[in-house]
């Protein structure tokens, strides 16, 4: 039920156009290269130079592998966006925020949730998210394709990590907020018609508030933190209980990946003669998310080697998704064109995307 209920929460909050949401927030940072693991993005080093992220677990032998570009020390580096407003980020659920305060900065009041289909899910932002975005993208994308290798291996080898090459993520950009509070519904009476939309009653309600926190159906699933949760708009001097408040809990990511074309398998009495040719074998990823969907579409569409991408690269086909097998089937009927340059697959910059320009909600 975990596992359903982590793919659920991505699904869902994907498709609002912030990037690709976090499950389980924690601390992510920019230059950060991770993967995700039931839901949580694990951080495992950072590749800027003399970054000293908190975040990292293991330090990464940068003498080992020199940056090939230097990024500009004498002007900005990031884009802070818009703050995500507080309040009820969701998809598929009927929600009025009661009492957000004219600056989209703090819940002040309630929000209450209605599930009226499947499934669904929800995140809360008592306070707003701060939305921070590398403004050298093509240098990230450069620099994991000239090391995505040497990533791998370490994530492997150092860090005990059982991942594929494609699961790395280079974090790009993040939503950092200092408190959240997720919902995520999943129907258990398979007998009522989901079809009927919104004019069904509603099966399951939930209501969050800064200071009561969830009160819910049993069927949601609620979560809040950090843990332990704590109230900044409660009692005592608020002032004083602001100054702590530390936005240190990402919400929702950006970044990029790559994916290799499986090379055919050797029949045994060809082994001596090394590894066949790609010969165009796409392969579909087993554990699918939006960003492998995209991944392996442009595999399939192209006679490259390895294929890169990024959740700005999905923003021209999220408005029709409903999840991310679908996503498929819409790429098929887009068909945007891969450009392949040295064996390398990437998208046209024409259907690159742009997540701030989606309407909030």
């Amino acid at each position: 039920m975990q596992g359903t209920r982590t793919r659920l929460y991505q699904n869902e909050l994907t498709l609002l156009g912030y990037g690709t949401p976090v499950w389980e927030p924690s601390l992510v940072c920019i230059g950060d290269v991770g993967c995700f693991e039931r839901g949580k993005f694990l951080p495992l080093f950072n590749i800027l130079p003399n970054h000293s992220s908190p975040s990292r677990i293991i330090p990464f032998p940068q003498p080992d592998f020199p940056l090939l570009y230097v990024l500009p020390s004498d002007r900005p580096t990031t884009d802070t966006s818009t703050p995500l407003r507080a309040g009820t980020h969701a998809l598929r659920s009927s929600s009025t925020a009661e009492g957000v305060n004219r600056a989209g900065s703090v819940l002040t009041g309630e929000a209450p949730l209605s599930f009226n289909r499947e499934e669904g899910a929800a995140l809360i932002l008592p306070y707003h998210a701060f939305r921070e975005d590398t403004l050298y993208d093509n240098w990230f994308r450069e620099h994991m394709l000239s090391r995505y290798k040497d990533w791998h291996n370490f994530a492997s080898r150092a860090c005990q990590r059982n991942i594929k090459p494609c699961d790395l993520v280079l974090v790009t950009g993040c939503d950092l907020t200092s408190h959240w509070a997720t919902a995520t519904y999943v129907k258990r009476d398979q007998g009522i018609d989901a079809s009927l939309g919104a004019d069904v009653a509603p099966v399951a309600n939930a209501t969050f508030s800064l200071t009561g926190g969830w009160t819910a159906s049993p069927e949601i699933d609620t979560r809040q933190g950090p843990s332990p949760f704590q109230n900044y708009e409660g009692r005592g001097s608020q002032n004083k209980k602001r100054e702590q408040r530390e936005y240190t809990q990402c919400v929702f990511l950006r970044g990029i990946s790559v994916k290799e074309r499986p090379a055919r398998a050797i029949p045994e009495e060809n082994v001596a003669e090394g590894p066949l040719e790609n010969d165009n074998i796409p392969v579909e990823s087993t554990d699918e998310t939006f960003i492998t969907a995209l991944l392996d579409y442009m595999l399939e569409e192209s006679d490259a080697n390895m294929v890169i991408a990024g959740d700005y690269d999905l923003a021209p086909f999220l408005r029709e998704a409903e999840n991310s097998q679908n996503l498929r089937a819409i790429l098929k009927r887009m068909s945007p064109r891969v450009n392949v340059e040295n064996g390398v697959g990437s998208l046209l910059p024409q259907h690159h995307g742009e997540f701030n320009d989606i309407e909030q909600t």
